[in-house]
């Protein structure tokens, strides 16, 4: 069974059990008197900085998978949003699974990010949807297709899955290399390649996988045939989900004709100007030729007087 785990900056900064519970209390706080199953080393990827990702057994039947520096809807002194981070913890036996959540969570980032940012609730104390946290795990059933290094994940061995540092110069300056694999205790095998890849790599990797065509009809289809009320609103859900989907689509659609319109434009009106100043060469060259003309005539003229 996958456990949750959250960082938020709470009265300082904590950590926090989630029980995958509808508007839950957080008050299950880790600390060392009740660490509330929280590995020590799993607190460590939480406290130490360097990581954006990271996905790894700290021990043979142990598999954690971090996101951390994630926008919170909550504000320091500065005005900046405050960061907070997320901790799925799983056994051996939850290695598909948890496969498939990395997948579905790293293929568009943003998204999972802003929707665990609105599951924090502070009124009348820090709350948390954690139905909506657990729904995104269990929802981790299907398939993905297209090109990504992503789809590499379930077929790789060993300590470390993928480790995406902050730092672009991880693998390639050996004094950062060496440092973040001291401080956030990663093993050698963590510079390999396919093992870890850059923030700036994962970013430009966004949103080129999607669920496979035929398992994603007969969700449809299996939705379509089912007549609970809970299945019945979940295809709301996703028909809202799918609409919003499609209305950023058309924004950025009528984004792209505006910028097109205005290319046209300018390009006409850069042909336009060019045709005018061709014009105006044209007539320039002639009347230079007529003065040159008229000049070579009088200077002839004046040789035979």
């Amino acid at each position: 069974m996958i456990k949750f785990y959250c960082q938020y900056s709470y009265g300082g900064f904590k950590t926090f059990r989630i029980n995958g519970e509808a508007h839950e209390s957080l008050n299950q706080e880790v600390t060392t008197a009740n660490t509330y199953e929280f590995p020590k080393l799993a607190d460590l990827y939480f406290n130490q900085g360097g990581a954006k990702i990271l996905y790894r057994y700290i021990d043979r039947d142990t598999l954690i998978f971090v996101v951390r520096e994630i926008p919170s809807l909550g504000l320091d002194t500065d005005n900046r949003k405050i960061s907070c981070a997320v901790q799925f913890i799983g056994n051996a036996s939850d290695r598909v699974l948890m496969d498939k959540l990395v997948i579905r969570v790293l293929n568009n980032l943003n998204k999972f990010e802003s929707e665990f940012a609105e599951m924090f609730d502070l009124r009348g104390g820090l709350h948390f949807e954690g139905d909506k946290l657990a729904a995104i795990v269990n929802d981790c059933q299907s398939e993905y297709e297209g090109e990504s290094k992503l789809l590499q994940i379930p077929n790789r061995r060993g300590t470390v899955i993928l480790f995406v540092p902050f730092s672009d110069n991880f693998g390639a300056n050996p004094t950062i290399t060496n440092k973040l694999l001291s401080e956030l205790h990663l093993p050698e095998e963590t510079i390999e390649p396919g093992r870890s890849m850059s923030y700036s790599e994962l970013k430009r990797m966004q949103c080129l996988l999607e669920i496979h065509s035929e398992e994603a009809n007969q969700n449809i289809d299996k939705k379509d045939t089912d007549n609970s009320m809970s299945d019945i609103e979940q295809l709301k859900l996703a028909l809202v989900e799918k609409e919003k989907e499609i209305k950023d689509k058309q924004q950025e659609c009528a984004q792209l004709r505006k910028a097109l319109s205005e290319s046209i434009k300018e390009q006409e009106r850069l042909k336009k100007e060019h045709e005018e100043w061709e014009e105006k060469g044209k007539k320039l060259f002639f009347i230079g030729c007529g003065i040159l003309g008229a000049s070579i005539l009088i200077n002839i003229i004046q040789l035979f007087k």
